[in-house]
């Protein structure tokens, strides 16, 4: 009765957001306090920490959605996300729960960039928006770090949660598509599908995100019919990628479809893999692609903004300008040949701009030791669970990869980070459960 409670109260604060914001969108302040009413039936979520991480999440998958404003989606998101963090705090501290599922190879390195990013914000550029993506990061650390091993101990219980998450992720990807197919004028963004999303590039990198989970579901299907379901679900979540026109979410998917080839070990494997093969071939051939963007040699400006971004590092090279690199990248874009050039399209490059080298350093690293930690507990795994950790690492070179050419890894206003992280710390708890069951950790 009290879950039940709680989704009718937040469903009834959605009308009374939307009015505050088409009354009152200019008069922030009085926003802000309607919205923070608005929001205070989640304290009754925290009977059900499950509830708390859905609503932030699903908020998440929404916040660049163009029917929502942002606004209504902003205290969803952080508000669960704090108080999931302070009731993982609170519970550890006091002992109420041990702490043996917690990935700590990926939480310290984690909230070391947490105090790095939160120090910054005595000397930033933009201290406000610095201290504001300085706690969005810290809430994620805490949340996917500490409460969820915490409170949803069991682990098929968290793949459970985790592959229903990632079924939301799917449905948005197939709106997107039926949008598209209904011509839905807001859903073709300068002759890229960004469907229900405002920007195609979003649209690229959910579906990216949902295209190797699906590999996984696939492979892991044991019945005709599901694996049906899966390939159709497939070829859907592929075509929208491609019509995104996202090169980087192409790439990123490619890689994240090498992992599951370099751990391939049976023929029936492998033939799963060259049947997604030859559809990606025929999705090629045959869709409206917007081929001014996949198949164009152009380099989309990458290689003057990734020289700005630099340079801009260059400025502070050792702790950066901010962990929120938003202010400075703007008051310092150039125009080259009447063509506006803004610093990013690089998450890594990004990174040294705000923190500095010794930010891009513990990020870089933090990433390369949990990819390692995965190829050696996966090779020691087998079956379902080795399938779905291959699907988590993954979805994480797809987001390794993707951040070579777009911002987003660590830019907690959009869809990707917290999507990233929630799928790198779900794959970290798996490893460390595994290690325990083997008496290795």
């Amino acid at each position: 009765m009290p879950r039940l409670l709680t989704i009718v109260l937040i469903l009834l604060s959605a009308p009374v957001l939307g009015y505050a914001v088409a009354a009152y969108g200019n008069v922030q302040r009085l926003l802000s306090v309607i919205s923070f009413i608005a929001c205070l039936p989640l304290i009754l979520a925290l009977g059900s920490i499950e509830w708390l991480i859905w609503i932030s999440l699903i908020s998440n998958v929404l916040i660049e959605c163009w029917f929502i404003p942002s606004s209504v989606l902003f205290f969803l998101r952080f508000i669960p996300m704090g108080l999931l963090a302070c009731y993982g705090i609170a519970a550890s501290s006091v002992n109420q729960v041990k702490l043996t599922a917690t990935p700590k190879f990926l939480l310290y390195p984690m909230a070391l960039m947490g105090v790095l990013a939160l120090l910054s914000t005595l000397y930033a550029v933009d201290p406000s928006n610095t201290f504001q993506r300085s706690l969005a990061l810290i809430f994620a650390i805490l949340s996917f770090g500490i409460s969820i091993p915490l409170f949803i101990s069991e682990q098929g219980r968290r793949r459970q949660s985790a592959q229903r998450f990632m079924m939301v992720c799917l449905v948005s990807v197939m709106l997107s598509m039926v949008a598209y197919v209904a011509h839905v004028p807001q859903a073709i963004s300068e002759e890229r599908l960004s469907g229900i999303y405002s920007n195609a590039n979003t649209l690229g990198v959910v579906a990216m995100f949902v295209l190797v989970m699906l590999i996984g579901w696939f492979l892991d299907a044991t019945t005709r019919n599901s694996r049906i379901a899966f390939g159709l679900a497939f070829v859907v979540t592929l075509s929208a990628t491609l019509l995104s026109g996202s090169r980087a979410s192409l790439l990123g998917a490619l890689a994240g479809f090498m992992v599951f080839l370099a751990f391939s070990r049976s023929r029936a494997r492998l033939r799963g893999v060259w049947v997604l093969i030859i559809v990606l071939g025929l999705a090629l051939t045959f869709l409206p692609i917007p081929e001014v963007h996949i198949f164009s040699a152009d380099t989309s400006l990458r290689d003057l903004t990734w020289k700005a971004a630099f340079d801009l590092g260059m400025r502070s090279p050792v702790l950066g300008t901010g962990f929120s690199t938003d202010k400075i990248t703007a008051d310092n874009t150039q125009i080259i040949s009447g063509i506006r050039i803004r610093a990013g399209h690089n998450e890594y490059l990004r990174t040294f701009i705000g923190l500095g080298a010794t930010g891009l350093v513990v990020l870089l690293v933090t990433l390369v030791v949990l990819v390692l930690k995965a190829i050696q507990t996966i090779r020691r795994a087998s079956g379902t669970d080795a399938i779905w950790m291959q699907s988590l690492l993954a979805a994480v070179v797809a987001g390794m990869v993707n951040a070579v050419f777009e911002d987003g890894l660590l830019a907690f206003g959009g869809v990707a980070a917290l999507l990233f992280w929630y799928l790198a710390f779900t794959l970290a708890i798996e490893i460390q459960t595994h290690s325990l069951r083997l008496g290795r950790a």
